[in-house]
């Protein structure tokens, strides 16, 4: 996979993604709401991948939610990081499974009666795109009370002929 860097409205894709899953979170009775907490709502990263990485997350949202609902905030972590939120009120996890939940092919229910389907690679492929989008994902989770899943990453990533800026925080 490589990321194919663009312009493009933060929150026009946010909101978009979001309403194209609305149906689902609406067949189950769930809220849904988006919040914009940004002031320049332009990027340059990869708006597929990125769609893909709220998709993900979003989708897990709905899947996990019984009752209650799910909130989407958009916000400046700093002028030139974005933060992506994702908040439930779903089944929530361990907090000892919580280092495992970015393998690939890793549920937590791992038995064949469990209750939500799918292949366990949609939090794998958000991580893998975070980190390619120089970029992160942070969970905080508490059975039985949901789950907020957080992905920060670059306003801007740098094209192909820009140096990347060596992050200052890093003191290796």
């Amino acid at each position: 996979m490589t990321l194919k860097p663009e312009p493009f409205d933060l929150i026009e894709l946010v909101t978009t993604t979001v309403e194209e899953l609305r149906s689902l979170a609406d067949q189950k009775h769930l809220h849904l709401e988006i919040e914009t907490q940004v002031s320049n709502a332009s990027a340059f990263n990869d708006p597929t991948r990125l769609r893909q990485v709220v998709t993900n997350l979003l989708s897990n949202a709905i899947k996990f939610t019984e009752s209650g609902g799910i909130w989407v905030t958009i916000a400046e972590h700093s002028l030139d990081q974005i933060t992506i939120s994702v908040r439930d009120t779903g089944v929530g996890i361990d907090p000892a499974d919580l280092p495992q939940i970015f393998e690939p092919f890793r549920q937590v229910d791992q038995t064949t009666t469990r209750k939500h389907p799918g292949t366990g690679l949609g939090l794998a492929i958000t991580a893998s795109l975070m980190q390619m989008m120089q970029g992160t994902v942070q969970v905080t989770s508490e059975p039985g009370k949901g789950s907020l899943f957080r992905v920060e990453f670059p306003r801007r990533l740098p094209t192909a002929d820009e140096p990347v800026k060596p992050d200052p925080s890093y003191a290796g």
